[in-house]
């Protein structure tokens, strides 16, 4: 049970939580962040991002704590630089992505594995306006890789629900899609999500789930933010996420995770 900051190990989204590519991370919440973390507190993160993109948001927080990649499907440990726990998606993903090829001749694959990430390239006039860097690879379903954490599908913005709710009726076992962004679906393990994470997590760092806080802002955040009895959300969730979280702070450009630190010291302060 929290009785104190030095308790609390806080789990935070990534992009539109902690930071955006126009604005960076908010000042004030690397000045909180120290802080919290000089009072003895733990301060990691959760997002959908692998190692090689996380990587910068390390060193510009120096999290003090074990991650959550891949949206669930990796924890590493940051000062020892290894990984704790590792999922990858079953090989049956290469007939999947096939079939959703062949389906729909604008989407963008990019493979995300320990390697980085690669995007699947077959001439075709793909959607291919991802906001952030892939290796170009072409696409041969013949030497696709074993271990993969995720697939992640650009889509067209205003056909984003529409895909995914194709998606998830297709009844594709041993896999579950879900949204990250209004222009990405992610196709993950069966089960492995930011929440069962989160519970491999308390258990590898013998840390209680009563003393994680999570924060986030978008449907994939919902596991983690309803796996614990206090959780946030910034300004602007989703009402699903709204409805979830004790704690609502401001805006992530006004420095959401500062709003979150304040509080905690306001209701657990040395």
């Amino acid at each position: 049970m929290i009785k104190k900051i030095r308790d609390i190990c806080i789990l935070t989204d990534v992009d539109r939580t902690l930071y955006t590519k126009e604005t960076g991370i908010p000042q004030r919440n690397i000045e909180a962040i120290e802080r919290f973390k000089e009072k003895g507190g733990k301060f990691g993160i959760a997002t959908g991002r692998e190692l090689e993109s996380a990587k910068p948001i390390f060193d510009s927080v120096k999290v003090n704590s074990p991650c959550i990649l891949c949206n669930g499907g990796a924890i590493y440990d940051t000062e020892k630089n290894i990984y704790l726990n590792q999922k990858y998606l079953p090989t049956m993903y290469k007939k999947y992505l096939q079939h959703i090829y062949n389906k729909y001749d604008y989407i963008t694959a990019v493979t995300i594995t320990e390697e980085g990430r690669h995007c699947l390239q077959d001439g075709k006039n793909r959607f291919e306006k991802l906001n952030y860097p892939a290796v170009p690879v072409k696409y041969d379903p013949d030497n696709l890789p074993d271990k993969i954490y995720k697939i992640l599908f650009s889509v067209p913005e205003e056909k984003c629900s529409e895909i995914l709710a194709d998606f998830q009726s297709l009844g594709f076992s041993g896999v579950h899609f879900s949204s990250s962004d209004l222009m990405y679906i992610d196709m993950l393990p069966e089960n492995v999500n930011k929440g069962t994470e989160l519970a491999e997590f308390s258990k590898l760092m013998n840390i209680p789930m009563e003393n994680i806080i999570t924060i986030g802002d978008y449907y994939n955040d919902i596991e983690m933010l309803s796996a614990v009895p206090v959780s946030a959300c910034v300004e602007g969730s989703p009402k699903e996420l709204m409805d979830i979280c004790k704690i609502h702070v401001g805006k992530m450009e006004n420095g959401a995770i500062a709003d979150l630190i304040e509080y905690l010291e306001k209701n657990y302060e040395e």
